[in-house]
């Protein structure tokens, strides 16, 4: 059984870093998606409420950052 996680990330720059790292662990026994969902406010959670209901129901969502990387 393959878990479904979906990752919400804030911005372009933090998901290209997170994609990387995650690919880097090698971990195919997790379906993982990825949701970029820009500044966290209200909307971004009627966003992942639409993607869950009309695309894709995860067993985990992770909302992730990464601040001031360069």
């Amino acid at each position: 059984m393959k878990y479904k996680i979906l990752f919400c990330i804030a911005l372009p720059a933090e998901l290209k870093i997170i994609k990387s790292e995650i690919k880097k662990l090698n971990i195919s026994w997790l379906d993982i998606k990825f949701l970029l969902t820009w500044v966290w406010n209200y909307n971004v959670i009627y966003t992942i409420k639409d993607h869950i209901s009309k695309n894709w129901k995860p067993d985990f969502i992770v909302n992730l950052w990464v601040c001031w990387h360069t």
